[in-house]
């Protein structure tokens, strides 16, 4: 590394002062490739030729992996980031298109947030180090893990992390947009469940952000996305765990008994925040179904939050297993997203209010292209009990959520089979997400709050976050990136400010 810090000192050097009228002569990836070397993968070149194709398809979704990057850069530690940003920071690169750049840990968002057209791809993959601290209660967890991975390490050591319930999402997506975990009842959010981040800024500085120090970028990062900087590294809380009770429901299309069941699970104050549910409506067989996938945090058969639930359903998959299987079972039945779009929005507990969304969406799936599915909902509880306890413990995230009740956020998703109905789709999920909205808006249930890991390309959830996060956010980002490199050259994700019709 020595070697090549001075090879990139003298490159460096040579560009100080130069900036050609027509752009630089030495493209970004070629740069880029002088420095990392084999670690830059470049489109064209035959020695690589495998592993540009080889990386370009392990994106989750065809969307993502049909764009076509000039080079990948697969770093494997956080100074190989700093070479990289060093030199895609320099100013004659600035301007230039192909010198663009998109940040890839996981690659499970459907639309293309984590790649980009003819410019470079910063993939963290290779970024995989898991070091569980002396004392256990920690984990420091490279940002180009996926969850399954982490799982697998901690579930034999009787641990466990608040992260994702899918093994084949990535751990800084869904770190740095909130995240959803099988313990938020009791734990919150999983960005709450951070307590550092290794971080490379836009100058190639390597910074750490936790409560002792950058506090301010520390909390930014618990739900701001990819505006501040590049978090290579995730120190998380670990704790205690042993076997969960969980698995699969399947119930008859809008049983009223399971709305009422699920309304009153949504209830932070009725329900026991041990538990977990995904509850969906889905179309099989012809008919619109109802289901969901639960767990429970602890070692009990049958546990009483959900009897109801459980009981009346036509079958179930639900036994004492492990958090690492259940994530595991869900990589393993969605192992490619296809054509995948997803939309989001969040409304304030109501029955009444969940049956309206369920009938909205059987009736705009009606008007969708043949080779798609509809739009299937899946309804999960955002509870306050747990969001209060973690704001007084930790100082909370830049969510927004501080004053809001219990809510359901309601995944939307939908595709199809064929290139050519993508942006047919889109719109009919862009006018679903509209009407529910005004409808949550008429029944006074409506909330501001967009989960960003299920946001479609034309939503905007840092606006949801209300506007003194928002400009919160943007002055961290100001004082920590002050060139802005984040905003200007990194167009994918959910910038800070972002205009309708934004989009990759």
């Amino acid at each position: 590394m020595l070697l090549n810090s001075v090879v990139l000192t003298a490159f460096l050097g040579s560009l100080a002062g130069a900036a050609p009228a027509q752009g630089p002569a030495v493209t970004c990836c070629d740069a880029l490739s002088l420095i990392l070397q084999e670690k830059v993968v470049q489109l064209g070149n035959k020695t690589t030729e495998n592993e540009y194709k080889n990386t370009r398809y392990t994106y989750w979704t065809e969307r993502s992996s049909e764009v076509t990057p000039s080079c990948f850069v697969k770093p494997s530690s956080s100074e190989d980031v700093s070479a990289t940003l060093k030199i895609l920071s320099q100013p004659q690169y600035r301007n230039v298109l192909s010198c663009k750049f998109a940040i890839r840990s996981g690659g499970h968002t459907p639309w293309p947030a984590a790649a980009i057209n003819g410019g470079v791809t910063i993939d963290l993959s290779n970024m995989r180090k898991l070091e569980v601290a002396e004392d256990r209660k920690s984990i420091g967890v490279g940002a180009g893990n996926k969850w399954g991975m982490v799982y697998s390490k901690l579930e034999q050591m009787d641990l466990a992390v608040s992260g994702g319930r899918w093994g084949n999402v990535g751990v800084g997506g869904l770190l740095t947009g909130g995240g959803l975990s099988f313990f938020q009842g009791k734990r919150g959010l999983a960005c709450d469940g951070i307590l550092n981040h290794e971080v490379v800024l836009s100058n190639g500085t390597i910074v750490q952000a936790n409560p002792k120090v950058n506090t301010d970028l520390y909390k930014a990062l618990k739900g701001g996305n990819n505006n501040f900087g590049i978090v290579t590294r995730f120190d998380l809380e670990a704790f205690q765990q042993g076997k969960i009770w969980g698995g699969g429901i399947l119930h008859a299309a809008k049983d009223p008994t399971t709305l009422s069941w699920f309304t009153n699970f949504a209830n932070s104050s009725l329900t026991d925040l041990d538990s977990m549910v995904m509850y969906s409506t889905v179309p099989l067989f012809g008919q619109w179904m109802s289901g969901g996938l639960v767990t429970y945090a602890k070692n009990v058969t049958d546990p009483s939050s959900f009897r109801d639930f459980y009981n009346t359903s036509l079958f179930s998959t639900a036994s004492i297993t492990t958090y690492n299987q259940i994530a595991q079972f869900n990589a393993i039945g969605t192992p490619f997203g296809g054509r995948a779009v997803w939309a989001t929005f969040s409304f304030k507990n109501n029955a009444a209010f969940m049956r309206t969304v369920i009938d909205l969406a059987a009736q705009e799936s009606r008007t969708m292209p043949l080779f798609s599915p509809g739009i299937q909902l899946i309804f999960q509880p955002l509870w306050k009990a747990p969001r209060a306890k973690v704001l007084a413990e930790t100082g909370g995230n830049s969510l927004g959520l501080d004053d809001q009740g219990d809510l359901i956020i309601v995944l939307c998703s939908s595709g199809s089979r064929r290139a050519a109905d993508d942006m047919t789709i889109n719109l009919a999920m862009k006018g679903f997400i509209n009407k529910a909205t005004q409808k949550a808006r008429d029944a006074g249930v409506y909330s501001s709050y967009i989960y960003l890991n299920y946001a479609a390309e034309f939503q905007d959830p840092i606006a949801g976050y209300g506007e003194s996060n928002r400009a919160q956010l943007i002055a961290v980002s100001e004082k920590y990136d002050p060139i802005q490199l984040f905003q200007k050259q990194v167009p994918g994700g959910f910038k800070l400010r972002r205009a309708e019709g934004d989009w990759v």
